[in-house]
């Protein structure tokens, strides 16, 4: 729908995208959620000159170390109205709606950042804040020590149900502890190594422990159908680590040939998060 240049909006503004898109206000519902829970962000847009092409509208949640937890890419009014069709003067309605994954981390403050892009060439319009515009905070809510849910399928009847990780923010030195949650969904039929790796990427590995089950206590072997298993690792980075964003990666092989277990017929390993090296 479109309303009258006059109208009342929530939160009204005007923020400049490139020289024709003006944001005139916007909402946010809800302002505290959980993961999993549907947010919704309602834009107000108004074309002061006939659009030059079609934009898609983006939308991103970072996190407090600038990591992107979530992210909407859409045409406007879900592509009902796209730029090109917008009535000059009009204040077009945008709404957006989306889901954070739940991998997201708990208990923190999500700042949601929106801007155009120009879909044939990927550009995206300046504006006086640069490529992209902060709207404010969504508070995600929960405890940070329970696990995030994953629920991968490895090869050999292997489950990594999730995993917690801890600190966020590490300095030379520390640690970085990892939980690890299991279930076997079949007796596996080795004794597998789990590797995990703190590293920047793509390929830059700054810590590493490789390791059976429970330091070897708990060979996979002997894991039963139903069976979850909590499994804990350190990462301790070195003196010379150098400030920034790490992976942490993991993953499962097989000792005796080094072939590491899949997920999905192709996929070795899986990043679980990030964290950043402060100096």
């Amino acid at each position: 729908p479109t309303l009258p240049a006059d109208s009342p909006l929530p939160h009204a503004t005007d923020i400049p995208f490139g020289e024709a898109i003006h944001l005139v206000g916007w909402e946010v519902e809800p302002r505290s959620l959980a993961a999993g829970q549907p947010l919704t962000v309602t834009l107000y847009w108004r074309a002061d000159a006939p659009p030059p092409g079609d934009y898609s509208v983006f939308l991103h949640l970072t996190d407090d170390l600038g990591l992107l937890q979530a992210q909407r890419d859409s045409m406007p009014a879900g592509g009902l109205l796209p730029t090109r069709d917008w009535p000059v003067g009009r204040i077009v309605v945008d709404r957006h709606r989306f889901l954070l994954p739940p991998t997201v981390p708990r208990a923190l403050t999500l700042t949601l950042s929106v801007g155009l892009y120009d879909v044939a060439s990927g550009a995206r319009l300046p504006t006086p804040q640069g490529d992209a515009v902060a709207l404010g905070g969504v508070w995600l809510e929960g405890d940070p020590a329970e696990p995030l849910p994953l629920e991968l399928h490895f090869d050999d009847g292997i489950v990594l149900e999730g995993y917690r990780l801890e600190p966020r923010r590490l300095h030379p030195g520390d640690c970085l502890s990892l939980t690890l949650w299991w279930r076997a969904e079949a007796v596996p039929s080795r004794d597998y190594t789990v590797f995990v790796h703190l590293m920047i990427p793509p390929d830059s590995i700054w810590a590493q422990v490789d390791a059976m089950p429970h330091g070897g206590a708990f060979p996979t072997s002997q894991w039963q159908p139903g069976e979850r298993i909590e499994d804990h690792y350190c990462l301790t980075l070195p003196d010379d680590a150098p400030p920034g964003l790490y992976e942490v990666e993991i993953g499962l092989y097989d000792l005796a040939t080094l072939q590491r277990l899949t997920i999905g017929y192709r996929q070795d390993h899986v990043v679980l998060g990030a964290v950043r090296v402060e100096p």
